[in-house]
């Protein structure tokens, strides 16, 4: 419930807002190959646990890192995600291509 009526539905309304925007995921960590990665911070895990809209778009990257930009809403607001997603495209088409494999 904190996930959803109690937490997202009531944040976007306490703020008049229409959707929540962050990064997608926490900044790449170093591997640690004796005990493995750590586990970071994802944007998706609130709107998963409730079931409701999350959409990811590539905005850009950060010291060469691809990064993703999330759009958070309430239940049944798909179209007003979505529409707030080409929005962001239109403004913002250029992205660099891959290049992870040129090496190869």
């Amino acid at each position: 419930d904190l996930a959803g009526p109690r937490g997202i539905d009531a944040a976007l309304r306490e703020h008049r807002l229409d959707a929540l925007i962050c990064a997608t995921n926490d900044p790449a960590g170093v591997v640690n190959l004796a005990r493995g990665d750590s586990g970071g911070r994802t944007a998706s895990g609130p709107a998963a646990v409730a079931g409701y809209p999350h959409l990811t778009l590539p905005m850009g990257r950060v010291d060469g890192m691809p990064v993703g930009l999330s759009f958070l809403g309430a239940a049944w607001s798909e179209r007003r995600l979505l529409a707030f997603g080409d929005a962001f495209e239109r403004r913002h088409p250029a992205r660099a291509q891959e290049t992870c494999c040129e090496a190869m």
